[in-house]
């Protein structure tokens, strides 16, 4: 399990999560977006969302939802941005 912060800047807010390394990213999407949405009492137009992305905020990159969250070369603790 690796721990990351998910900053939502639509939500001016950042929540802990611990993941799976072996999910792949457009699962871990899914899942962040559902978890969010249900601690937040929001409406659920995000979920299963295929243009909501997860961005590597130090290199600017947005993670392909394909690859597993192992291969993105992630490092505990490490901020990722939802969109």
């Amino acid at each position: 399990m690796i721990h990351l912060e998910i900053y939502v800047p639509a939500l001016y807010e950042s929540f802990e999560f611990g993941l799976q390394p072996a999910m792949k990213i457009g699962d871990l999407i899914d899942e962040i977006t559902s978890v969010i949405i249900q601690a937040k009492k929001l409406p659920s137009v995000l979920e299963n969302d295929e243009y909501v992305c997860l961005c590597d905020i130090e290199n600017g990159q947005v993670l392909p939802r394909e690859k597993k969250l192992e291969d993105c070369h992630l490092i505990e603790g490490m901020t990722l941005m939802l969109l």
